[in-house]
């Protein structure tokens, strides 16, 4: 495997239908071509009023990419509720 490039494999196993891809770093997977093609750029709004950029989940529904701005909660911030709800308090 050593003895080949990167492009050889992936051309080889792509001419056998079989899926593969490079392993990129960080900076190169958001400069690739494929990123920008699938939409993985997300700007979340925080609840400070900041905006904070990432990645949006891989995942589809019905075909349909998913998106989201609302950030996800600050650990514990619903702790009292889930407790009464549940009668545990």
């Amino acid at each position: 495997i050593k003895e080949e490039t990167t492009a050889y494999w992936t051309n080889l196993l792509n001419s056998h239908r079989i899926w593969c891809s490079d392993v990129l770093n960080y900076q190169q997977f958001f400069e690739s071509e494929a990123y920008k093609v699938l939409q993985f750029d997300q700007e979340l709004d925080l609840p400070n009023g900041e905006v904070l950029r990432g990645t949006r989940s891989p995942i589809r529904i019905d075909n349909e990419r998913l998106f989201s701005r609302k950030a996800a909660p600050r650990t514990g911030a619903d702790t009292e509720q889930i407790l009464k709800e549940f009668n545990l308090i």
